[in-house]
């Protein structure tokens, strides 16, 4: 420890040294040799301090080094010594012994004189306990647990020399600046971030955190900081955090048919639906060398439980069924039975579970596997386990590995170890978002993993799909797949699905040729079917109508039928019911169009489940017609069907009227009789027919052909009346006969036609024909009897040119006097009153115009009924004092003929002026008036009067 003098201490004597000056730090001193310079402990020299080698006969300087951290026990000083040349003048020094350089290899160090001649030093290391060294040998090795001070007096280049763009480097001092070069990594505690050389610590760094940073801080205390900032920026390499959490399993094969697909039945395909009668086994249409077929594939059904003794039939003998149809083998499944026997596989795809931020794609399936190696995949392995079970037996649906008719089991194994997709195996290397950081996590998963079982496997592992013992219940289960990556020894496994739970049932065609070993199931064990016999009769049980009359012609108005059909058909049942199951019918057409006709019954029905039309009008009777069969009773094969079928109809139609002269032409009722075998084939007896109008029945003349419809009362008139406006012919309540009477235009007075009761042929050789309207209009039509246009009744008297209709109008009660009167017939081409032309004429009589009246300022009364033409506007006194010629004047009396002057024409109405002193007047005392329209020639009807008075 340092003792601190405070007087000077002097050695008493004159001999004796105070002390030896080698013990004296700082002191000149002479060594013999340059070993006994390098033995010299750096403590105990001071820096500067000169020491003389004898040997050499040279000096050297000595350089100190403070140990690297002082006060640390473990922490030494160190010194380095280079040859020292004393200046002056007046003297000479001798080169040759001085020391140009120096090597080292491990603890012996080799000098070089000036004179070319070399000496080596041998450094003490400790080891042995020599002494003067501080390095030891420990190995291959030296080492040394003393402080060491290296004083850098020769400084080197880096060996490193990279080619840069710019290879000249530049320092500024210089490029040979390393006091220590070592060839391999250093590894220490810690050290100071040294002395800079463009800038010291502690300037321009004012308010930052560097600025608390001086040469002495520790590099590594800098370091930290700036890591802590750029820490953010340069994320480490993360692994993916999805974990490998389930599997999905998807199964192949797993189409279906269905029973009824697979089954036809032994009647024919397309009789599937027929049944065996009663005493069938001793019908002649029965190939029996065919039916031991069947019952070979019955019993081995009866055996296995797929099928029941009861589906045998209610003999034993299969009556009432039809073996392997569609609903056959109760046991059986219906639906979801197997379509494809060897394509039963699978394939299995991880799920991923958990969540992450990186992975090596875009795929959210993907789980972590670990740390690569070195940046090298590590090996990715999938397991895939499966077992299958076979049942032929239907107390067992769902086998498995302890209760089954066959097992097998097998597993797969897959891997990967570079980064790539095979096999349905994918490994993947995560790329960290940051360039400069290595990557060093793994990811993957599989899809569509093949299976480690394909195919069906039956009795003993057969794979043969054709035979009948195939028949039974497939199962694929026990399904899980396992991964492993890195240093697992064992799998981790996950559990996948069963194959379906629904479509598990496979059974081949029992058609094909191998079913049975040699064959399969004869398809249809029946021969041609008989032809029945049919016998049909008809039966007229009632016929009713009602008539009217219009004009003189009778119209119909409600007709009504009834008929009964009695039929019946034997040879139906004749091996087989069911296929066919309307094996009797009685049909009708032709009279739809005249009403709804009621038919019933209309056949007999027998289906699979037995009769089904039962009743006194219709069923199934044993053979000798004693017996009848009762609801879903099989018939018995030679049991004959009957049908006694009513047929009613009540007319509907309300009118069939046209405006030609054609008489209507009716349908002809037709009744039909159909008896079928039972594959369907049909045997029509002759039709029978009625027609629905007969002159006879009706009591009409033959030449006058049919009647016509209209549905009306006797006195029906539409909607006219006495005070209205118009004339639609729907009937004849306000006709006037064309007689005398007709000349005093009063309602009361003149001869009106019967509409009240039934009349026909009542027509004057003078009358023009109403017909009533057709059905959805609501005028009829004025014809000339016996024309072109007339109905029925042929024309009176075929030599009179004229014909004539008289309509009567009343004004209503409380009408004002008016001055027009205005009439449209439909036509604007009507003809003058005393033209002969072909054509239609019309005047009007007025009540103030009958002879004998005399209006204001008329002198005296009319000494004849004034007829005033409504097609002449511009005369008045057109003819006086006109006999009858059935022409101008079809009465008996004498009248007058008169226009006019001022009235108009437009289009087809007509209209005259209301003159006193023309006796043409309407007010209320004069309050009615005749139209009169004559036809001349075979002119197309009109169909409306219409009358205005304003």
């Amino acid at each position: 420890m340092a003792i601190t003098v405070g007087d000077i201490y002097q050695r008493s004597g004159d001999s004796g040294s105070f002390t030896d000056i080698k013990y004296v730090q700082g002191g000149w001193k002479t060594v013999p040799s340059a070993s006994d310079l390098t033995a010299n402990y750096a403590d105990r020299i001071g820096d500067g301090q000169i020491m003389y080698v004898e040997n050499d006969n040279a000096l050297y300087k000595f350089k100190y080094f403070s140990p690297f951290a002082p006060g640390n026990p473990t922490s030494y000083p160190s010194s380095s010594f280079a040859p020292f040349t004393w200046p002056g003048s007046g003297g000479s020094v001798a080169t040759g012994s001085l020391l140009v350089t120096a090597s080292a290899d491990l603890n012996t160090l080799t000098f070089e004189r000036g004179d070319g001649t070399t000496f080596d030093v041998t450094i003490d290391t400790g080891s042995g306990g020599s002494g003067g060294g501080i390095f030891s040998a420990t190995g291959s090795y030296q080492s040394s647990t003393n402080t060491l001070v290296i004083t850098g007096s020769t400084l080197e280049a880096s060996p490193y020399n990279p080619s840069y763009p710019d290879p000249a480097l530049t320092s500024s001092q210089g490029a040979n600046k390393y006091a220590m070069v070592v060839s391999e990594s250093v590894y220490h505690y810690n050290s100071n971030v040294g002395v800079p050389t463009s800038k010291a610590w502690k300037t321009d760094l004012g308010g930052s955190y560097f600025d608390r940073f001086d040469h002495n801080t520790d590099t590594s205390e800098i370091l930290r900081f700036v890591a802590g900032l750029l820490s953010s920026s340069a994320p480490d390499a993360s692994p993916n955090t999805q974990v490998f959490d389930s599997i999905t399993t998807n199964y192949g094969g797993q189409g279906s048919t269905s029973k009824d697909a697979l089954f036809n039945g032994v009647l024919g395909s397309s009789y599937e639906s027929g049944r065996l009668s009663i005493n069938w086994t001793s019908s002649e249409f029965i190939d029996y060398s065919k039916t031991s077929s069947y019952k070979e594939a019955q019993d081995y059904f009866l055996l296995k439980g797929f099928m029941t003794s009861g589906e045998r039939g209610s003999f034993g003998n299969d009556t009432g069924t039809n073996p392997f149809n569609g609903n056959y083998g109760s046991n059986i499944p219906t639906t979801n039975i197997i379509n494809d026997f060897p394509g039963l596989d699978f394939t299995v795809t991880s799920v991923a579970g958990g969540s992450t931020i990186v992975s090596s794609s875009a795929d959210s399936e993907l789980f972590g596997l670990g740390e690569l190696n070195s940046g090298a995949a590590v090996e990715f392995a999938v397991q895939v386990i499966a077992s299958q079970s076979f049942s032929d037996n239907s107390s067992v649906t769902t086998p498995d590995q302890s209760s089954n008719t066959y097992f097998t089991s097998s597993f797969s194994d897959f891997s990967l170890t570079s980064f790539t997709t095979a096999n349905g195996l994918t490994l993947g290397k995560i790329i960290p978002s940051n360039a400069s950081i290595q990557p060093a996590y793994q990811d993957g998963k599989f899809a569509s993993v093949t299976g480690t079982i394909s195919g069906r496997y039956a009795h003993a592992g057969s794979t043969n799909s054709n035979i009948i013992s195939s028949s039974g219940y497939y199962r694929m289960h026990g399904v899980k797949t396992g991964i492993k990556t890195g240093s697992q020894a064992d799998y981790n496994y996950k559990n996948g699905s069963d194959s379906s739970t629904s479509v598990k049932f496979y059974m081949p065609s029992p058609y094909g040729a191998s079913y049975l070993g040699s064959n399969g199931i004869d398809s249809d064990i029946t021969l041609s079917p008989p032809t029945v016999e049919v016998l049909s009769n008809i039966e007229d049980i009632s016929f009713s109508a009602t008539s009217r009359s219009l004009s003189g012609a009778p119209y119909l108005r409600d007709i009504s039928y009834a008929y009964r059909i009695t039929s019946e058909v034997s040879k139906s049942f004749d091996p087989v019911y069911g296929s066919t199951s309307i094996i009797l019918e009685n049909g009708q057409s032709g009279w739809n169009s005249m009403g709804t006709p009621n038919f019933t019954p209309t056949q007999v029905s027998v289906t699979n489940q037995g009769v089904q039309t039962t009743g006194g009008n219709s069923g199934v009777l044993s053979a000798d017609k004693n017996t009848q069969r009762s609801t879903n009773d099989i018939p018995h094969k030679d049991d004959i069907a009957f049908l006694s079928s009513s047929f009613n109809l009540n007319s509907n139609i309300s009118s069939n009227i046209i405006q030609g002269n054609t008489t209507p032409t009716y349908p002809t009722l037709t009744f039909t009789t159909t008896g079928k075998n039972w594959k369907g084939s049909t045997i029509n007896p002759s039709n029978l027919t009625r027609d629905f109008f007969s002159s006879t029945r009706f009591d009409q003349p033959t030449d006058s052909g049919s009647m016509f419809i209209y549905d009306q009362d006797q006195d029906y008139d539409g909607a006219d009346t006495l005070t209205g406006k118009t004339e639609s012919f729907a009937g004849e309540n306000y006709r006037v006969q064309i007689t005398d009477n007709l000349l005093s235009a009063s309602y009361n007075d003149v001869d009106h036609f019967n509409t009240s009761s039934y009349n026909v042929y009542n027509l004057g050789d003078l009358d023009l024909q109403v017909k009533g309207y057709p059905s959805g209009l609501s005028n009829g039509y004025l014809a000339r009897p016996g024309g072109t246009y007339g109905y029925w009744i042929t024309d009176p008297d075929s030599t009179k040119d004229y014909k004539f209709y008289a309509r009567i109008f009343e004004l209503p009660s409380g009408t004002s006097k008016r001055g027009t009167l205005s009439v449209d017939v439909g036509n604007n081409n009507l003809v003058n009153w005393n033209s002969n032309s072909s054509g239609i004429g019309l005047s009007v009589l007025y009540l103030s115009s009958i002879k004998g009246q005399q209006i204001a300022p008329a002198p005296s009364p009319l000494t004849r009924p004034l007829l005033f033409d409504f097609t002449n506007i511009s005369s008045t006194v057109i003819e006086n004092d006109i006999s009858q010629d059935n022409f101008k004047n079809p009465f008996p009396s004498p009248i007058d003929l008169r226009g006019i002057s001022g009235g108009n024409i437009s289009g087809d109405i007509y209209t005259q002026v209301l003159l006193d002193n023309q006796s043409a007047v309407l007010d209320p005392t004069y309050n009615s008036f005749v139209v009169l329209i004559r036809y001349k020639g075979d002119i197309a009807p009109i169909r409306k009067i219409e009358v205005n008075y304003t």
